[in-house]
């Protein structure tokens, strides 16, 4: 096992991850009381370490993301969420 999830914590992983750059990038449903995150798990010592990335707020854009991210030739991390935004 790399990494143990506390749904009250760290939220509820549903999806694949993409490895990029020697790190793992994610999205949880979940955490705490947010709508969901974008995380990542990064090697630190013998053990690997997540950071929330990006929290979302529900309403403004969107909630519940479900499905694994996808990235383009420079970096940038893309992916969707189920419910919320501007569109519902």
């Amino acid at each position: 096992m790399l990494y143990s999830f506390n749904p009250q914590g760290n939220g509820n992983p549903e999806a694949r991850l993409l490895l990029q750059k020697k790190s793992l990038f994610g999205t949880a449903a979940g955490l705490g009381n947010s709508y969901g995150t974008v995380f990542e798990l990064k090697r630190s010592g013998g053990a690997w370490a997540d950071s929330v990335l990006y929290s979302f707020a529900g309403a403004s854009d969107g909630q519940h993301p479900a499905a694994g991210l996808a990235t383009d030739s420079s970096g940038a991390l893309y992916g969707t969420t189920l419910d919320g935004g501007a569109s519902g």
